[in-house]
């Protein structure tokens, strides 16, 4: 395999300059490229090699940003994980990741990088199935309970990032579930966004609102 395929962990050196920039106030489209800069190099390992929590993090707050409309986003000093500039004000966001029991990212993303650069099959992960989508409300709720329990000062939105791979989008009673157990910590926090992917539903207050996309219309 070609170095240039070869997925490569980050030097302590890379992962320190990495680190900088990523707490510096940049527009969304340069910090989009750094992360794209980081996989091209990183691949799987992005996702495995410890010290690249930073890019995860950076992955959800560009998300976040893109879909919220903000104009710039740096990670934060932990806490809070990441925060976003929308030129009038700007907010303060913690991450907390809803897993199904028995996921562990770092050992499965490792395993694919091994393997692709060792040239051989990659064979996704699906764990639990329809157990795994009927144990997410209860996944997500002690995942709350958790980040309530810090008690931070000041209060950070908080980002619920769901890895449960059956998350129905179009289920609206099962979405509305979900809202309605976020609603509970707004004592906790102003804001809670749960995310999946490309989707963000924002509870608050005053409800629900799936934030989305914009795409340019066609010719």
């Amino acid at each position: 395999m070609s170095d240039e395929l070869h997925m490569k962990r980050f030097t302590k050196a890379q992962l320190a300059e990495l680190n900088g920039r990523m707490r510096a106030w940049t527009t969304l489209e340069d910090f989009a490229q750094m992360i794209e800069e980081v996989h091209a190099v990183a691949g799987f390992y992005a996702v495995s090699q410890g010290g690249l929590k930073i890019w995860r993090e950076a992955w959800v707050a560009i998300s976040c940003g893109q879909l919220s409309h903000a104009l710039r986003v740096k990670l934060g000093d932990d806490p809070p994980d990441f925060e976003l500039d929308y030129c009038d004000h700007r907010r303060q966001f913690e991450i907390v990741d809803v897993m199904p029991a028995g996921r562990k990212l770092g050992q499965t993303y490792d395993n694919y990088a091994e393997r692709w650069n060792n040239n051989a099959s990659i064979t996704l992960e699906r764990v639990g199935g329809e157990a795994e989508h009927n144990a997410l409300p209860s996944d997500l709720e002690s995942q709350l309970q958790a980040k309530a329990s810090k008690a931070y000062n000041p209060r950070p939105i908080l980002v619920a990032d769901i890895h449960h791979e059956l998350f129905p989008w179009t289920d609206f009673p099962v979405e509305q579930r979900l809202a309605g157990i976020a609603a509970q910590y707004l004592g906790h926090f102003p804001e809670v966004w749960l995310r999946k992917g490309a989707h963000l539903l924002r509870i608050t207050p005053h409800g629900a609102t799936r934030l989305a996309s914009i795409k340019p219309q066609e010719d």
